[in-house]
């Protein structure tokens, strides 16, 4: 049991049904007087208290038609974030999962958003077809060769080679794959005006987050950092882990006005 009984735009009789319901079976529920579909209670309920309530993802915008890359969109929660705080907004909303994608392109329909182009592909340094592990929520990901069997091959959608127009939030929410995508487009950051990546580590997995950063400060970010996930005070002698991961953090890449990118 959940016990999630917060929240704004959420009916009551939802919160309780999302409360009891098991994971990873499909729902549908009202949202901001909306019919929302979700894959998973679970994930369904963090990502709306990140996005929704704790706002990570709120930026202000010298036009109120920003364009924004939506890596990793899931059902559509930070797409519809964005299209509600600037309306008039592009979005390119990207998602690998074959159901979830589904789901996305039925949320965008739901709120009759325009402008926004749902692509099904997993956001990867190239884009020749990857294998990808579903798992059902939030946390599907590239394929591990040890998991190659078990995984489905989806189309891959290259982003160093859509970062030739200013983009003025770059979203990167792509489960373990964010510094492969950042070290082959490093060049074109300079594109992005405020960048959002969702760091992540595997466990047994060597790190990159040294790697990470020093691509975004390279490109002229200013970049702060907040747990995710959080960690134990006894580090030395307790974990936490989240599935395959044991440290999550929220990177978020800002510039000075004298440093936005070119019109």
């Amino acid at each position: 049991m959940r016990l999630f009984f917060y929240g704004e735009g959420l009916r009551f009789l939802d919160k309780i049904r999302l409360n009891y319901r098991p994971n990873y079976q499909p729902i549908q529920i009202t949202f901001k007087d909306r019919p929302l579909f979700l894959a998973d209670a679970d994930s369904f309920l963090g990502a709306y208290k990140e996005i929704f309530l704790d706002q990570v993802y709120a930026f202000s915008s010298s036009t109120d038609e920003p364009v924004i890359v939506d890596c990793g969109a899931n059902i559509g929660l930070a797409t519809i974030f964005f299209k509600l705080l600037y309306p008039r907004s592009r979005v390119l909303a990207i998602e690998a999962d074959p159901k979830i994608v589904e789901l996305l392109r039925k949320n965008i329909a739901s709120f009759d958003f325009r402008d926004v182009e749902v692509i099904h592909a997993a956001v990867w340094n190239t884009d020749a077809p990857v294998a990808f592990a579903v798992e059902g929520g939030a946390s599907g990901h590239i394929a591990a060769p040890t998991e190659f069997s078990a995984s489905t091959i989806v189309p891959a959608w290259r982003l160093k080679g859509r970062l030739q127009e200013k983009i003025d939030f770059l979203k990167l929410d792509i489960e373990g794959a964010e510094f492969d995508v950042l070290e082959d487009c490093r060049e074109e950051l300079r594109w992005v005006e405020n960048i959002f990546v969702e760091y992540h580590s595997a466990v047994d997995s060597k790190q990159t987050l040294a790697r990470v950063l020093s691509i975004l400060s390279e490109a002229g970010f200013r970049y702060y950092i907040r747990e995710a996930l959080p960690s134990p005070a006894r580090l030395f002698l307790e974990r936490n882990q989240l599935g395959r991961m044991d440290l999550q953090l929220n990177i978020y890449g800002c510039r000075s006005r004298a440093d936005s990118p070119s019109s």
